[in-house]
């Protein structure tokens, strides 16, 4: 179904799927393809140059263009682990911690499912991790403006590629706030005229953005509430920050700006491949997102206007099944690093016991994000591939708790850890090995959504559904 998206992009036509949007890899895979074409590795690059969907010569152009997209996530899924390396190493400045968790991470399920399959979570996750390494090294910056600017940035192309990221999104400016750093001077003063200038180059793509965001909220009704209330608590985190570590108001108000910036910036590139459906789930995502899901199956108004006592509830209760599934009954299918979350809880434990409470409150608050984001994930189905939002930032808080303890280790101590290592790179390889791994959807499914999504070419796929099947 995401090749048939491409394909689309590359025929002229706009995108048809809207449910995550997923426009970020729709986009990535139309490029790739266009690439892949080019070099003679697949046949068409559009969706009009596919032979007829009745001739033999439809299923093996096709196949190559799937293995094509599947070439293009396991070489993304390389870039993610490099990029992880980089992104802990620029954070600790620890280059074996560094190296430890882009082991981990690199052999973990998490990664190793986005690897195999063509999933929209692939570069929602890697973007989010974008965010969190701009976010977090700001402070110590030179200049934490671009920081901000690429963190907006990264942080809507994360929501583009899957909008369920959102949850993990609205954690950053808390990470913001816990990552700051009291700089001597570390800020650049521009003169006026560079700061003016500056500052109307980021506010040409504000404007129009808050125009489309909050026409498009007043057109379905709900009179923008919880974009503004976004906006307002990004503003707050910034003011925040600039109280807490002493940050000139003028560097406020420009940070404020580089965040602005970002997020317009990443939100007018979907005018690329345009389409008003997908204008609309971005700027409304939550009702999106209600109508999409399960939230309002549950709620007994599938379609309906989005209940916020609702939603509240069903996170409620996701953070209790979260706890109970981590603490007392933990499912086979999410170990090994299930382990992880009880010695992040001991280093919290022993952090704060020795008074390193910035320290424990960076892990504590990257573990906060992980349960969050599986309480989140509860609303709807949870499943394989979602464990990239949950389980990521376990691995990065270990690897903060392991470089506040490293100086303290001495060699017995880091050849523990490193035996420890081995052991659990050991059980992941393993679990990750298993054949059931991927869950592949059945057949009666596939065939329902080659119908449901791509009508064009959906005859191609006839042989694949059940005698019965209700054929249009």
């Amino acid at each position: 179904m995401f090749v048939y998206e491409a394909l689309r992009l590359n025929s002229g036509l706009s995108q048809h799927y809207l449910d995550h949007t997923g426009y970020v890899m729709f986009v990535l895979l139309a490029w790739w393809l266009k690439l892949m074409h080019l070099l003679g590795v697949v046949d068409v690059s559009s969706l009009k140059a596919l032979p007829p969907t009745g001739s033999a010569a439809f299923e093996p152009v096709y196949a190559k263009l799937v293995f094509a997209g599947r070439y293009m996530v396991a070489g993304l899924s390389g870039v993610f682990a490099a990029l992880f390396f980089l992104g802990i190493r620029a954070i600790t400045g620890n280059f074996a911690v560094a190296l430890g968790a882009a082991m981990v991470f690199a052999c973990s399920r998490e990664l190793g499912i986005q690897a195999l399959t063509i999933y929209t979570e692939l570069p929602s996750g890697l973007f989010l991790f974008l965010t969190f390494v701009a976010v977090a090294t700001a402070g110590s910056s030179r200049r934490p403006a671009f920081h901000l600017f690429w963190a907006g940035l990264c942080a809507t192309l994360a929501l583009m590629a899957k909008m369920q990221g959102v949850f993990v999104a609205l954690g950053m400016p808390m990470v913001a706030l816990a990552f700051g750093c009291r700089a001597e001077r570390r800020w650049i003063e521009p003169e006026w005229s560079e700061r003016l200038t500056l500052s109307m180059l980021l506010a040409v793509p504000i404007l129009p953005v808050l125009l489309m965001v909050f026409s498009a909220a007043f057109f379905l009704g709900n009179r923008g509430g919880y974009q503004l209330a976004i906006i307002v608590y990004i503003v707050a985190a910034v003011w925040a920050y600039g109280l807490i570590y002493a940050v000139p108001v003028r560097e406020r108000l420009f940070a404020m700006l580089a965040v602005g910036g970002g997020i317009s910036a990443a939100f007018l590139l979907h005018l690329l491949y345009h389409n008003m459906g997908a204008t609309d789930a971005l700027s409304n995502f939550i009702d999106h997102m209600y109508n999409l899901g399960s939230i309002g199956q549950k709620g007994g108004d599938p379609g309906g206007r989005p209940s916020m006592p609702l939603v509240v509830r069903l996170v409620d209760d996701g953070f209790a099944a979260t706890l109970a599934r981590r603490l007392f009954h933990p499912d086979p299918w999410l170990k090994p690093l299930d382990l992880l979350g009880f010695a992040v809880l001991i280093a919290i434990a022993v952090l704060a016991w020795h008074r390193r409470f910035a320290a424990a409150l960076r892990v504590g608050l990257l573990a906060g994000m992980a349960v969050g984001a599986e309480a989140a994930t509860r609303i709807y189905k949870i499943e394989l591939k979602h464990l990239i939002y949950m389980d990521t930032w376990l691995i990065i808080a270990a690897a903060l708790a392991a470089h506040q303890f490293w100086p303290e280790m001495g060699r017995r101590g880091r050849a523990g850890l490193a035996a420890v290592l081995l052991v659990v790179l050991a059980f992941e390889v393993n679990d990750v090995a298993r054949p059931n791994m991927v869950q592949f959807q059945r057949i009666e499914n596939a065939c329902g959504q080659a119908y449901a999504y791509m009508m064009p070419i959906a005859e191609a796929f006839r042989r694949y559904c059940p005698p019965d099947f209700p054929f249009p």
